[in-house]
């Protein structure tokens, strides 16, 4: 095993100094920057003439005018130049008539379309729409950006280059952040500029260095480096990556990421994406040679693959190709969730194909996993070489009778000789027919299913065949009310119905190859249910009642009830009324609740089996966001979660989450949460801190792990530091968060 870097290192120091930096420059933007950012003048994305400035008649007014010659005029004192959306103020102008030059000194002032110079000189060319300007200030209208130049040259209407210039899209008196550069060109016509031997300070300190640093002036793509990104993890020490996008074609990109890991080593990733007319996809990668921690290597790789082909076939033949593997079952916890499966058990290795024509439908795929959860060879799930689906029915209506049919055919294989291999064909024929009375605000269904499965085994064959019976009805009443004195008013729903289940028998092919349900030794109603390998013997009435009270004026339900109980009928039942299942919803403007309860007692067991769920959120859709959640199921989990996204003023902003189990046997945190945003008219920084639950170790004790990250965002440059990553960890920490657009 090789010795971890120490934590001591320029990484870290250089962290460091940059929330040292933030910490002075949050202090100093406070008292500099007013509450309101100035607003941008309306700007069109696509930098397209509106006048024809060639065909444009051109005036000139002055104090005075010289003529020397045929084609040369001095204007001096006022001078005012107008040409289609041009427009120029100076003390003095030499105009060459025959040349279409202009030469200006003195107070100089210029204005064309998206863009205001000031300079000390300037020398126009009318007919090239050429120019340059000496010692100039530039702003540009549609982005706030602004700097000064040495010189700069108009080369066109849309392509301006700057000598030793800056940049940036701060206000004069707060300039929290600004690009030096000896040459910045802005290409408005592509959106984007560039700069060469170009230096980023922050608040007057330098933050990052770039020979040749391109950026985008819109929404278009273009090649080249992005900001880098920082990050701290407990275990794996500073975290900074360097990618560099390549905008491959209009339907193609790819993202290429260096990544040093100070107690790790280097790490280098791949995203590529594409799209078509007929298909698109994203393929993802990343290897490390060798983890110094572990002394192995690291990887993973996924493939995510859509599309759909026509040929012959009256509607298009859709498929889907998932892939997805790891070095090991510990790579998201130790190098982040770039699957975007965090919480995932399995990743799913499949390709299905899928038709669909009128009522038919037809699929076929081939199923594997990768488990992440410690599972022992026998446990593994099984692969599916292949799986055929094919389903029809007729087009289903009430007052009608409705029939179709189902089949399946799988071939089960598993890695464990110890586990049995099959064949399974599955079939179901099922008919019901729906009566409405009462003006449709009764029904009566009865419903009946056949459902046979034949296995091949490795050792021999076998049958199981599942009839189920049901027969449900149900009504649906409605009442307006509205309270004297109230603007609003109310439509109140009502649905109570009845339901009987009957599968006779308890079925099992003492097979389980992907049953959805346990040995049948619960009183829920399973008849929904039930799996092709087995089923309970079920007899049951389940009642239910539904309200919901909808306000007429934007159709919103403001409370919604739900209600539900099962009687089991059967001989040899050790309860009557056991299950038990109630949901309340409320939403009263900004203020949302639910609660749920299940209750449940197994036969076997004699004790209660109870889940609640209560939830409780504030939401009032301008940046203020609260959560309060409570979820206990008995002898499980028992668990707290708060969390919240607060906006306090326009620039402050916190984030947090507190998420605790609390059950007896296993007490623990499982998540805190906690950073802030302080957001300004041309940056913003964020620093989120999050400590978190990662497993068990060997000895059963539990493991925690620390995650620190830093994004700042520079308006119109950048950012520097994971979006990507911070906005993914806000969005599933916190229910609700929406990221910024």
């Amino acid at each position: 095993m090789k010795k971890s870097k120490p934590l001591n290192n320029p990484l870290c120091n250089r962290t460091a100094l940059i929330v040292s930096i933030l910490a002075y420059a949050i202090s100093a933007q406070a008292h500099a920057e007013a509450t309101s950012c100035p607003q941008a003048s309306a700007g069109q994305t696509q930098w397209m003439p509106t006048v024809e400035r060639e065909q444009a008649p051109l005036s000139i007014d002055a104090d005075a005018v010289e003529i020397q010659g045929k084609n040369q005029f001095i204007y001096q004192g006022n001078v005012k130049m107008e040409r289609a959306d041009q427009s120029l103020r100076s003390d003095r102008l030499l105009y060459n008539h025959s040349a279409g030059t202009l030469d200006v000194e003195g107070n100089l002032r210029y204005q064309q379309k998206g863009l205001q110079l000031q300079g000390e000189r300037a020398h126009f060319n009318t007919k090239t729409e050429q120019a340059t300007i000496d010692q100039a200030h530039y702003l540009m209208e549609g982005s706030r950006a602004q700097g000064n130049a040495q010189q700069i040259e108009m080369d066109g209407p849309y392509i301006n280059r700057y000598h030793q210039a800056t940049y940036t899209t701060c206000e004069e008196k707060s300039r929290g952040w600004e690009l030096e550069a000896e040459q910045v060109e802005l290409n408005e016509l592509e959106g984007w500029g560039s700069a060469t031997n170009a230096v980023v300070r922050f608040h007057d300190v330098p933050i990052f260095y770039s020979s040749r640093y391109s950026f985008p002036l819109d929404e278009r793509r273009k090649s080249g480096f992005l900001f880098p990104g920082w990050g701290y993890n407990q275990q794996g020490g500073a975290d900074v990556t360097v990618p560099y996008y390549w905008n491959i074609a209009p339907n193609q990109d790819a993202t290429l990421t260096p990544r040093i890991i100070s107690k790790r080593g280097a790490m280098v990733s791949g995203e590529y994406r594409y799209l078509n007319s007929l298909n698109q996809g994203t393929l993802k990668a990343s290897y490390l040679a060798d983890d110094e921690l572990r002394d192995e290597k690291r990887y993973q790789f996924s493939l995510n693959h859509q599309g759909s082909l026509l040929g012959a076939l009256t509607q298009p033949l859709s498929y889907n190709i998932r892939y997805a593997t790891l070095s090991d079952r510990d790579y998201l916890t130790d190098f982040g969730n770039n699957l975007e499966l965090a919480s995932a058990d399995t990743l799913l290795q499949s390709a299905v194909l899928h038709y669909q024509q009128g009522r038919l439908k037809l699929s076929a795929e081939i199923t594997d996993h990768y488990t992440l959860s410690n599972l022992t060879a026998a446990e593994e799930p099984y692969r599916k070489l292949p799986q055929i689906d094919l389903s029809w029915d007729n087009q289903r209506g009430d007052d009608q009778l409705n029939y179709g049919v189902e089949g399946q055919v799988v071939r089960f294989d598993h890695q464990d000789s110890s586990q049995t291999d099959a064949d399974r064909f599955w079939l179901r024929p099922s008919i019901d027919y729906r009566h409405t009375l009462l003006n449709g605000a009764a029904y009566l269904q009865p419903a009946i299913s056949l459902a046979h499965t034949h296995y091949e085994l490795d050792g021999g064959s076998g049958d199981l065949t599942i009839p189920h019976y049901s027969l449900e009805s149900g009504l649906f009443l409605e009442r307006a009310y509205a309270q004297a004195g109230e603007a609003s008013s109310y439509l109140q729903t009502l649905e109570p119905s009845i339901r009987f289940n009957y599968i006779p028998d308890g079925r099992d092919s003492g097979q389980n190859f992907d049953s959805l349900t346990d040995s049948g030794n619960s009183n829920t109603d399973l008849s929904h249910f039930y799996g092709k390998d087995r089923a309970p013997h079920t007899e049951q009435l389940t009642f239910a009642l539904k309200s919901d009270w909808i306000r007429d004026q934007d159709g919103t339900s403001v409370v919604s009830t739900q209600l539900e109980r099962t009687r089991d009928l059967r001989s040899n039942r050790s309860q009557d009324w056991t299950n038990l299942l109630g949901r309340i919803d409320t939403e009263f403007g900004a203020h949302h609740t639910r609660l749920e309860l299940h209750l449940d007692q197994p036969q076997d067991s004699g004790g209660w089996s109870d889940t609640l769920h209560a939830d409780y959120q504030f939401n009032n859709q301008s940046g203020q966001l609260l959560n309060l959640g409570y979820i206990h199921q008995r002898g499980e989990k028992k668990q707290l979660d708060l969390s919240t996204a607060w906006e306090l003023t326009p620039q402050w902003s916190l984030v947090g989450r507190y998420n605790q189990e609390m059950i007896d046997s296993d007490s623990h945190r499982l998540e805190d949460l906690f950073g802030f945003k302080y957001d300004t008219c041309c940056w913003s920084a964020q620093l989120t801190r999050r400590h978190y639950f990662t497993g068990k170790d060997s000895s059963n004790q539990n493991q925690f792990d620390t995650t620190w990250l830093l994004l700042l965002e520079l308006k119109g440059l950048g950012d520097i530091g994971e979006r990507r990553s911070t906005e993914s960890l806000l969005m599933n920490s916190i229910k609700g968060y929406a990221a910024e657009s």
